[in-house]
């Protein structure tokens, strides 16, 4: 069972609870917490009821942080041998740290000479190679971008890498999405839950769609394999039987959507949604969408860190005076917030359209946030 959420107040009384223990050296027993500590002062000074109140709220916080994994030792030897009414509490300063990765070095596993500075801090010896398959699997973690415990992932890898000679942290770029116009996800919801009946039981989905690529709008009939998040937007990926290929469909915008009760479809061996990963926000769409070529500038030294990632394809590089490269987009609005995110470093040379509606992005984000 999951802690209930915190509010403020609950969360700076938590905060003083920890403070407090961890700044004892000896065990302080639960009488002195809930006589000393503000938050339970009021309540426990005021008689029997209010006593009671504030004992219940003390004994809630206590349990809500082991669930969160402080190391709060608890001691109630006195009371089960009839000698009190209140267990002793302690957190040891050491067991707040995170324990020391150490490598285990050479073919006989010898320990390295890198030694814990913390009294009582624990250690986690790691061979090399026990090292690089936990890195490349959080790394492979922290690459999909819909992955729900993805910002976990990162902060696991970077405290795994940090001070390691074996290995570096993948580079991460800035932050991908400045601004993004208003979107409910509850307006889709119904949707999203018939394409995942469709998937589960293979049944036809049939619904009518407006393609914003070709400014029509028509019924389609389609075989759903699989729901796709990406710039912030959710996507059902089918196999559409009238033209013979896997198309994206934007969730909303489909409407009228329905399953057929009785048409069932057989989805091929295996089928994997994993050439989807790679791919931007930009890129994705029906694909009979037309691409547009669009130019974007970096400024040096950003065009050496868009020429080792892959960014786009190069156009051109003049050195310290930046470099030009080119995005096949079919959605222009997931690449503008993304040069956008770069802070004045990224913008849009051409079409002439697109560079037009990138100032007019940034003239409304200026606005929102002066």
């Amino acid at each position: 069972m999951s802690p209930n959420p915190r509010t403020p107040s609950k969360t700076a009384r938590l905060l003083n609870l920890v403070s407090f223990l961890a700044g004892r050296r000896y065990p302080v027993t639960g009488e002195e917490i809930l006589s000393k500590l503000p938050s339970y002062r009021e309540g426990w000074v005021q008689g029997d009821s209010k006593r009671k109140s504030a004992q219940r709220k003390f004994e809630r916080d206590k349990e809500e942080l082991l669930m969160l994994g402080v190391p709060l030792r608890v001691d109630d030897s006195r009371i089960r041998a009839g000698l009190g009414e209140h267990a002793h509490y302690r957190i040891e300063d050491g067991d707040l740290f995170l324990p020391v990765i150490r490598l285990l070095e050479g073919d006989e596993g010898e320990r390295s000479s890198r030694q814990a500075t913390l009294p009582g801090v624990g250690v986690v010896t790691l061979t090399a190679d026990e090292l690089s398959v936990a890195v490349d699997g959080l790394s492979q973690v922290v690459g999909l971008p819909s992955f729900p415990l993805r910002s976990q992932a990162r902060s696991a890898l970077r405290k795994l890498t940090f001070d390691q000679p074996l290995t570096q942290p993948p580079e991460e770029s800035g932050p991908r999405i400045l601004h993004l116009p208003g979107f409910d996800p509850f307006a889709v919801q119904g949707v999203l839950e018939l394409a995942t009946r469709g998937v589960l039981e293979r049944r036809v989905l049939h619904f009518r769609y407006y393609s914003i690529g070709r400014d029509s709008e028509g019924l389609r009939s389609v075989h759903p394999r699989g729901l796709l998040y990406q710039g912030s937007r959710w996507y059902v990926v089918a196999w559409e039987p009238a033209s013979e290929g896997e198309r994206l469909f934007r969730a909303d915008r489909i409407e009228e959507a329905e399953l057929d009760e009785t048409e069932r479809f057989t989805p091929p061996e295996e089928y994997s949604m994993g050439h989807l990963k790679d791919r931007d926000a930009w890129e994705l769409g029906e694909e009979d969408d037309p691409q547009t070529e669009v130019r974007v500038h970096f400024r040096w030294p950003l065009s050496l860190l868009a020429r080792r990632n892959g960014w786009g394809e190069e156009l051109r590089d003049d050195g310290e005076r930046g470099a030009e490269r080119v995005f096949r987009v079919r959605s222009s609005g997931p690449l503008l917030r993304w040069v956008l995110s770069h802070a004045g470093e990224v913008w849009i040379v051409g079409p002439e359209g697109l560079a037009e509606e990138f100032e007019e992005l940034r003239d409304r984000v200026r606005a929102v946030h002066s």
